[in-house]
């Protein structure tokens, strides 16, 4: 009797353990469920900037003296004014802070009504800019690993992405689906940039190859190794014609290629190259480096036509705004530099993130600023 009473016992122990087991489950595939179709953890809000009651002097190098830091619900802002005539930054700024680790990079639609970011495990958001909620989220890779260079097409309705497959992704932005993908690198896939017609899509890995792809089927067009030369190929941009590309090399230089036979070196910084962007107009580009430094360029010439070293830590992200008048710069330590592209002036300088800054990039009307940082947000600033 007691050993039917003691196995009686066990059985029940079991099937209770059992049944705690599967709601540990269910609960957990629940939360999983509603994490993945969370709307943005704080509504959107705004920050009104207020100048200091004297314009500041713009910043000109790294002994100048930074302003004082003000702070508004998360985001810490500095404020900068040099002159009346600056662009102020304000009006409505999203906080999207899902994202899983780092937030890695991020791209707009054609439009300017959409926002795709990325994070460090592989998912991609889709975010709507008029109510700043998510409206879609998907899995890149079942084998998880960041989402590198998330590039939106200028002319479909078709994002990609480099997965820790080594490989280019397409995907539709609405459903999450994706439509087919490239052969695949040799190595990891550090950046990618659509073309302006849309028609092809390059990539560039972090042993020097460069690949060039059919945008419509993701076959291969053409390629270059660049292991003996710029070992890596950074920071990827297509001329605003489309009859270069450009990025930056861990040999410290620009590179600018024809698509062709001929290369151009631009020679001045003194470490990796980790960012670039051309202008809208395409006769200048600029370029930020490991030496802390953000550099504006003469094309045509391979002239320097500003140099400053503002930055105190290594530039990470640049990005030239529509209207060709502002750069932003984003480096290391989570600072974000907006400058007057004509005379290299600093116009103002946001503390906006923990940590690294991965991406910027405009919205195509110029109003919008994105940035994407280490400590898992994306935030998205008013310019005006």
């Amino acid at each position: 009797m007691k050993s039917q009473l003691s196995n009686l016992t066990k059985t029940m122990l079991l099937v209770s353990v059992s049944a705690l087991i599967v709601l540990g489950y269910v609960l957990s595939r629940l939360a999983f469920k509603a994490f993945k179709t969370a709307p943005p953890t704080q509504t959107p809000y705004i920050v009104e900037i207020t100048s200091t009651p004297e314009p500041t002097a713009a910043l000109t190098n790294t002994s100048a003296t930074l302003p004082t830091e003000t702070a508004e619900s998360s985001v810490t802002i500095v404020t900068v004014e040099p002159d009346a005539s600056s662009h102020q930054v304000n009006g409505v700024i999203y906080s999207f802070e899902n994202h899983v680790g780092v937030a890695t990079s991020l791209a707009w639609s054609p439009d300017g009504t959409r926002l795709a970011t990325a994070d460090g495990v592989s998912n991609i958001y889709i975010w709507d800019m008029e109510t700043g909620y998510q409206i879609k989220s998907f899995s890149a890779s079942e084998e998880g690993g960041g989402v590198e260079g998330l590039s939106w097409s200028p002319t479909e309705n078709l994002i990609a992405g480099g997965a820790l497959d080594y490989r280019i992704h397409f995907w539709n932005p609405d459903t999450g689906k994706e439509l087919y993908s490239t052969e695949v690198h040799p190595a990891r896939i550090v950046s990618i940039a659509w073309s302006p017609d849309g028609t092809m899509v390059a990539s560039g890995d972090d042993v020097g190859i460069l690949n060039i792809w059919d945008a419509s089927n993701g076959d291969y067009i053409q390629g270059i190794n660049g292991r003996e030369f710029f070992f890596s190929t950074n920071a990827l941009h297509w001329q605003p014609d489309g009859t270069h590309l450009a990025w930056g090399g861990l040999d410290a230089n620009v590179w600018i290629w024809d698509l062709d036979d001929d290369f151009e070196t631009l020679v001045g910084h003194e470490d990796s190259i980790y960012a670039l962007d051309f202008s809208p107009s395409g006769d200048r580009i600029c370029s930020g480096s490991c030496d802390n430094r953000m550099i504006i360029w003469d094309v045509a010439t391979g002239e320097i036509l500003f140099d400053d070293s503002s930055h105190p830590d290594a530039v990470n992200a640049l990005a030239w705004n529509p209207d060709g008048q502002i750069i932003a710069s984003g480096d290391t330590l989570g600072n974000i530099f907006l400058w007057k592209a004509e005379t290299g002036e600093i116009i103002k300088m946001l503390k906006s993130h923990d940590g690294w800054i991965y991406a910027l990039a405009w919205s195509p009307d110029g109003t919008l600023l994105a940035s994407a940082g280490d400590d898992g947000v994306v935030r998205v600033w008013g310019v005006k």
